[in-house]
């Protein structure tokens, strides 16, 4: 599949495409283009610096396009695409949308975020497919998120008290306390702090830590709407990068990094087995009482 950049002679196929009845139906909005509003509006798109339109040909047959708009605001770009009416069904959709994010993607390094109609099953699966999570979901729209913006890390200090109690607050599952701490005990806790290594996982904001102890287990907490799979992989090559194990003892500390995390924290556990983590303990709590 070819994708190149639309231009005036696109035009009128790209109204067609917007107006055919059953992409009307599926769409956000739905109401019928007229002639004169798309001309202007695509006028403006081909010169807007933050519009970017292209259009998938095969055997040089147009299939369909695929729009993206930059937000100065967010640093993100919506995306939406359209299949010309005459190529459904063909199985041409994910190619269409992974070819045009490639080629974005290489001029505009941002994340891009789509608004899907809950209806819309066949666009659903599509985004799904290609990696996009979901984000939000409300009573008219599900919005996908496929983030591209590298991950920064920052090492912990007490500068990020505030931050990192605020993080504390949000989560929803712990295996270190059953109880929310003071800021003043917190404060104290990042003073001596007890990990080997600790940082903060950024993206645009604080999002997560991730800690490594002396007996090289891993925490990462992580706000699990930012925990998709291309995040958590980065948390993990940077460790990789970074770090490495510390001298592993005989039945004390392995030669290994390994990950702990709360046995609730369903969405975390499947995408570390997603991303190839290998189960190897189950731990359990002592009763108060036996």
């Amino acid at each position: 599949m070819y994708i190149r950049s639309a231009n005036t002679k696109d035009s009128d196929d790209i109204l067609r495409w917007r107006n055919d009845p059953i992409t009307r139906k599926m769409s956000i909005d739905s109401s019928k283009i007229s002639q004169t509003t798309h001309n202007n509006w695509y006028k403006k798109s081909l010169k807007s610096k933050n519009c970017s339109i292209y259009i998938a040909e095969d055997d040089k047959k147009k299939v369909g396009m695929c729009r993206f708009d930059y937000n100065d605001k967010s640093k993100t770009s919506t995306i939406s695409i359209n299949v010309n009416p005459s190529f459904r069904g063909q199985g041409l959709s994910n190619e269409l949308l992974k070819s045009s994010i490639k080629k974005y993607i290489k001029l505009n390094n941002v994340d891009l975020i789509a608004k899907v109609r809950v209806e819309n099953v066949v666009s659903l699966k599509i985004f799904k497919n290609v990696g996009f999570f979901t984000e939000s979901v409300n009573k008219n729209e599900i919005i996908f998120v496929l983030p591209f913006l590298p991950l920064k890390f920052e090492a912990v200090t007490i500068s990020h008290a505030d931050k990192l109690y605020a993080l504390l607050k949000n989560r929803k599952h712990s295996i270190s306390h059953q109880k929310l701490p003071s800021l003043r005990k917190h404060k104290e806790f990042i003073k001596n702090n007890p990990y080997l290594n600790w940082f903060l996982i950024i993206h645009k904001k604080p999002i997560g830590t991730f800690y490594i102890q002396k007996d090289n287990s891993i925490g990462i907490n992580i706000d699990i709407k930012s925990g998709s799979p291309h995040y958590i992989s980065q948390v993990f090559q940077y460790i990789y990068k970074k770090f490495e194990p510390v001298k592993s003892e005989a039945s004390l500390v392995p030669n290994y990094f390994f990950l702990n995390t709360s046995p609730k924290n369903k969405e975390i556990i499947q995408i570390y087995k997603m991303l190839g983590m290998e189960e190897i303990q189950v731990s359990y709590k002592f009763p108060n009482v036996i």
